[in-house]
């Protein structure tokens, strides 16, 4: 069926580019272990397994530019301390994990 399809389309998608979750104030930070990945399913649409590729300054439909973090150049071991110390609002870019 189409829509079945449309929907494996979007994932495949989502697990090439990633997708933008947004952290506002007061929102509570998703769950993420010390090696990046997200430790349980969550909303809106994070699953166990999920891997943090960058976090972004602004919300994800307003991206300042401003990379907070980013896998390929940052150590994993600065992630957590970012996530809980930077200025919100904030974007996680997360892709999806080799389910």
């Amino acid at each position: 069926n189409s829509h079945g399809a449309a929907e494996r389309r979007k994932l495949k998608r989502e697990a090439e580019r990633g997708y933008l979750v947004g952290v506002n104030d007061g929102d509570d930070l998703p769950s993420i272990d010390a090696a990046g990945y997200i430790t349980e399913d969550q909303e809106p649409n994070m699953l166990e397994g999920d891997y943090v590729q960058a976090v972004h300054a602004g919300v994800p439909e307003r991206i300042t530019g401003s990379t907070l973090w980013d896998k390929q150049r940052d150590s994993i071991c600065t992630l957590a301390e970012v996530l809980k110390d930077s200025p919100r609002p904030f974007s996680i870019r997360l892709r999806r994990g080799s389910a």
